[in-house]
């Protein structure tokens, strides 16, 4: 199995202390790297990408925003396992059902901390945030997640 990790997107990043030209720039230049990491994994045969957190900058982005990323991810083959970080974080309401929403199969939100098995015998174990300050190591939830076969 071969998949791509990445984190840290940043999507909707306002660069206010920019002038308006370089804010956009830097901005399509997110979206960019969408393409590179899709084309990428394409080039060396990684089915899944996933990206560890803050995929968006913050809770409630443009929905231009929102459909621009997808639109991005769904150009490539491959499979998109998107976890919500401390910027992004999950919420019943929140961004990630309009993401949901918006999203084909090809995009898996990872906000419930649930075993998901992304090929035969390979388990992935999330731990999204739920909150922009989280006291307790989500992690700790991973002694409890039970695979079948205990995988």
């Amino acid at each position: 199995m071969k998949l791509i990790h990445t984190a840290d997107w940043q999507l909707g990043k306002p660069y206010g202390r920019f002038e308006p030209d370089v804010r956009a720039a830097l901005s399509e230049a997110r979206f960019d790297a969408i393409d590179a990491i899709g084309k990428t994994a394409s080039l060396h045969g990684a089915e899944h990408v996933l990206v560890a957190g803050d995929v968006f900058d913050t809770e409630g982005p443009e929905d231009r925003t929102i459909v621009q990323a997808i639109s991005r991810m769904e150009r490539h083959p491959c499979r998109w396992w998107l976890l919500p970080g401390n910027h992004d974080f999950a919420r019943n309401g929140g961004l990630w059902d309009r993401v949901r929403q918006c999203a084909g199969d090809s995009i898996t939100i990872l906000s419930e901390p649930q075993p998901h098995e992304i090929e035969q015998g390979a388990w992935l174990l999330p731990a999204p945030l739920t909150h922009r300050h989280n006291l307790d190591d989500p992690t700790e939830l991973f002694d409890g997640m039970e695979t079948p076969g205990a995988r």
